[in-house]
């Protein structure tokens, strides 16, 4: 096991908040060793981090905003899935992209991840085996235990990460089931690992290389497709292939997808997404000038006459998409002119882009488990849905989006 020492304080109180926001969730990380759902006390941080009380309270509800930290009664902090890939995340940029200060940090996580995800793949592979049947099936715990060389609270701690991770199901009593994505975990990593040597390497060093290899890009990255094709979108992931009827939330999804690890407001989604030329000053500006309001009502125009050709052909799902659309057109036009043709403020228009974009990606979210459940659970776990949006995954990862 790896854990930060008591005496290495951290000083980051010079730092900008988005550092200290990363000094936190490295923190909380290494400090629970990995571990979904197990809690800090926010007083353990304090000497630890060298940051005030109040300061420490803002950047863990950024934190929380964000869904990386949950602020739990106590009050501690708890590490969620999503903050789970932004860790994951932050390690694959490498230290040389961090302060001075967290370089040392980062390595701390970075061992710590070595060894959880050590420990899920073991599990995982030997779950694998039983599943093509090269291994006798297991008739207790024991023999697990015995076969992966973990004691009792280890292989709880290990399994209850599987379960939260979504990669492992426990039916009943002791019985262990691989899920769709465990399946294709423990497949990618054998076959990563099956690659370095004639023989599979059992060793946590191979693994830690092959590890570093991927994020590298020294292995190719097998191929991921969400594209636009008419009125559809091609889903290729894990192997599977899906096609989707289109929506507008689709298109969201396909932009963040295109451009990972960054943050876009849901307002400049929106009009990325809807191709218009909305111009946004300050709080006491206009957000759109006429010629961006012309497109709009251009647009809805070719929306309108779009929806009665679909009405005329009983086409139900090409109705649904446009039908979406208009609405969000609408609110478009609705957030940039008031009553009596006065221009809105930019901050009245904030939510009501939240709102719009949030249901939409919502929507395209229930659609895609639906038809491509890994992927589904894959999106659900990597994107951050609310004022400001973001794609973070597990790791390194190269879709191919577009019409």
């Amino acid at each position: 096991m790896h854990s930060p020492s008591d005496d290495n304080t951290l000083h980051i109180a010079s730092l900008d908040d988005e550092s200290q926001q990363t000094a936190i969730l490295l923190t909380v990380y290494a400090m629970v060793q990995g571990e979904l759902e197990s809690r800090i006390s926010v007083e353990h941080l304090i000497p630890r981090l060298d940051l005030p009380r109040r300061d420490l309270g803002a950047r863990l509800n950024d934190l929380s905003v964000r869904r990386w930290l949950e602020v739990a009664p106590g009050p501690a902090a708890v590490l969620d899935v999503p903050g789970l890939g932004r860790v994951e995340a932050i390690l694959r940029e490498g230290a040389a992209a961090l302060p001075k200060p967290l370089q040392g940090l980062h390595q701390e996580a970075h061992l710590v991840f070595i060894d959880r995800n050590w420990e899920q793949f073991r599990l995982l592979r030997c779950v694998h085996r039983r599943v093509k049947g090269l291994s006798p099936p297991w008739t207790d715990l024991e023999e697990v235990m015995k076969e992966l060389g973990m004691d009792d609270p280890t292989l709880d701690r290990v399994m209850r990460r599987c379960l939260a991770m979504d990669v492992l199901d426990f039916p009943e009593s002791w019985s262990i089931r691989l899920t769709d994505l465990g399946l294709e975990t423990s497949e990618r990593w054998t076959k990563k690992l099956a690659q370095a040597e004639e023989q599979e390497p059992e060793g946590r060093e191979d693994f830690e290389a092959i590890l570093t290899m991927e994020w590298e890009g020294r292995y190719d990255a097998e191929p991921l497709v969400f594209k636009r094709q008419g009125n559809t979108w091609l889903l290729v992931y894990e192997g599977i292939q899906k096609t989707i009827q289109d929506t507008v939330g689709m298109g969201y999804i396909a932009y963040l997808l295109g451009d990972p690890d960054q943050e876009l407001s849901a307002l400049d989604l929106r009009d990325v997404v809807a191709k218009s030329n909305t111009i946004r000053g300050s709080h006491t500006g206009k957000v759109a000038d006429d010629k961006a309001v012309a497109e709009y009502k251009l647009r809805l125009e070719q929306l309108r006459e779009a929806i009665e050709d679909a009405r005329a052909m009983s086409d139900t799902d090409q109705l649904e998409r446009l039908a979406e659309e208009e609405d969000i057109i609408l609110r478009s036009i609705s957030s940039a002119i008031g009553t009596g043709g006065r221009r809105r403020k930019t901050g009245n228009i904030q939510e009501l882009a939240r709102q719009s974009v949030s249901v939409a990606i919502h929507r395209a979210l229930d659609q895609i488990a639906a038809e491509h459940p890994p992927l589904g659970r894959h999106l659900r776990n990597s994107l951050t849905i609310g004022n400001f949006l973001s794609y973070h995954p597990d790791r390194p990862t190269h879709w191919v989006t577009g019409s």
